[in-house]
């Protein structure tokens, strides 16, 4: 993109866009930095879910294994329920692990390269406006 810096005609203009662009640099870094802590937590949270569910489900496997080996009764009642709360725990386990999954992921990688396009663009921006800066401080002399 270009931008019209040659309409800056004083060194004092120059420095209010220089101090307007370097705050802005600085609430982008801030943002990315946001950006990135909230990826990292949230690999970190999808690691664990599917860990857990990886736990639940081998523990649903133990469990109807013993089912099928225990006589009718009050044990095998209480397995039984336990094996109902295990496969809800898996099926919102599952839930979260896609929500958490994929799609969340390419989400907030998305959001942090837009970030980083426009801190690439807002340096530039700054470059630019330093080195007329310049051009005003020399023209002055």
């Amino acid at each position: 993109m270009d931008f019209t810096i040659h309409l800056i005609d004083t060194v004092v203009l120059c420095d209010n866009a220089l101090l307007a662009a370097n705050k802005t640099q600085s609430d982008l870094e801030f943002k990315r930095l946001s950006l990135t802590r909230d990826y990292d937590d949230a690999m970190e949270a999808a690691t664990l879910a599917q860990a857990e569910l990886t736990n639940a489900q081998s523990e649903l496997a133990s469990t109807l294994a013993t089912i099928e080996a225990l006589p009718p009764g009050k044990t095998e009642d209480d397995m039984i329920k336990r094996r109902m709360q295990l496969e809800l725990k898996i099926f919102t386990l599952s839930r979260r692990v896609e929500g958490q999954g994929i799609l969340g992921m390419l989400e907030k990688q998305y959001d942090i390269q837009r970030i980083d396009q426009e801190l690439q663009l807002n340096a530039t921006f700054i470059a630019l406006l330093s080195e007329r800066k310049l051009e005003l401080i020399n023209e002055a002399a």
